[in-house]
């Protein structure tokens, strides 16, 4: 079994977490804390022992032996009699991938959605660490595979990022959305854009294929696409169903973003695969008048290529 952290390192530096988060009691002992340093076999063995049965005074001896005892005992017995010994024991243990551990945690009641002072779910952290087995557990016995984290991240988002498929997949079976928490209008999120952004045109491609909208977050994969300035994503994106003329926000379309950007190669591409210059948003402005209004040289660009498709 992986070596466990340190609890109250969890607490500041939780593998999912945005902003440091302030904790309500002892903190200067907080600043003090380092990670854990197990360094031999038995005392990893002593450690890990102490967690499968729940022993807390074990545990304080072990995990806590760079600190004086009796701020040791204060923190861990605050921890203990806030959450319980099962919750902490399930906390600690998923991010480190002690399966074990999980387990028994699981057995003594944990709940498997805890958040321990504002830090990550145990769904959350296991993801991050890409600890498939312990996701497996974890989903077997309920956790919410839409909980999102303080940055509005979810368990299918980081597996994306992780560009794990087959973490992308378990996470979709037991229920995952595709869009933060199942809103399908928070922020406009698509869960493409965390592809996208990366690079990662064979987790796009893989996402549409287990129904990944192309034109989810109102159009915004293609909308993302043209300003990463990506034509290959552009060209998957509207082969895999992606409208080159989707009308977003008020009207807007793709090509008015290509002639902002003034990216010949994108504008191109799009005129290429379909898009109408001619279309008009709600306020009557087509993609030349938005090109002259952030005085991009963008519409001579798109002028020039639609001359030169009309001379063919």
């Amino acid at each position: 079994m992986k070596l466990i952290l340190l609890i109250v390192f969890l607490l500041n530096f939780s593998s999912c977490k945005k902003e440091e988060e302030k904790v309500p009691s002892s903190p200067k002992l907080i600043e003090k804390i380092k990670p854990l340093k197990i360094n031999t076999k038995k005392e990893l063995e002593i450690f890990n022992k102490a967690v499968r049965n729940g022993d807390i005074e074990k545990i304080k001896k072990v995990m806590y032996a760079q600190l004086p005892e009796n701020e040791a005992n204060t923190l861990l017995d605050e921890l203990v009699k806030e959450y319980g010994t099962a919750n902490i024991i399930l906390w600690s243990s998923a991010p480190v991938g002690d399966l074990e551990s999980v387990k028994k945690a699981i057995e003594l009641g944990a709940d498997v959605d805890i958040e321990v002072r504002g830090s990550s779910t145990p769904l959350l952290s296991s993801t991050q660490a890409q600890n498939l087995e312990i996701v497996k557990i974890l989903l077997k016995n309920k956790a919410d595979p839409n909980k999102r984290g303080k940055g509005g991240e979810t368990p299918l988002s980081l597996a994306v990022s992780a560009s794990n498929k087959e973490l992308i997949t378990l996470l979709l079976d037991s229920g995952a959305s595709f869009t933060r928490g199942g809103d399908p209008t928070y922020k406009e999120f698509s869960i493409l854009t965390v592809a996208l952004s990366q690079g990662k045109l064979d987790i796009v491609e893989f996402l549409i294929e287990k129904g990944a909208d192309p034109n989810g977050g109102n159009g915004l994969p293609l909308a993302f696409s043209i300003m990463l300035k990506n034509a290959d994503a552009i060209k998957l994106l509207i082969s895999k169903g992606a409208d080159v003329n989707y009308s977003g926000k008020k009207g807007f379309r793709p090509l008015m973003t290509a002639v902002i950007e003034g990216d010949k190669k994108i504008i191109q591409t799009l005129l290429e695969l379909g898009a109408n210059p001619t279309l008009k948003d709600e306020q009557g402005m087509d993609a030349f008048a938005w090109a002259k209004k952030y005085k991009s040289n963008g519409g001579k660009i798109l002028k020039k290529l639609i001359d030169q498709r009309a001379k063919k």
